[in-house]
């Protein structure tokens, strides 16, 4: 989170790319709703 002239920018990490980056695969099912709730949250902030 960040203040700009414009208001407060909020922003997060694509969890899928995390996993990516790790090559490991076990993290998949986590990444997935933890993408889903990120998803969420953010659209919660949009005005």
């Amino acid at each position: 989170m960040r203040a700009t002239p414009a208001g407060t920018v909020v922003e997060a990490t694509d969890p899928a790319l995390l996993v990516q980056v790790t090559g490991r695969p076990e993290p998949a099912p986590v990444a997935s709703e933890a993408a889903e709730r990120l998803t969420a949250a953010l659209d919660s902030l949009k005005n």
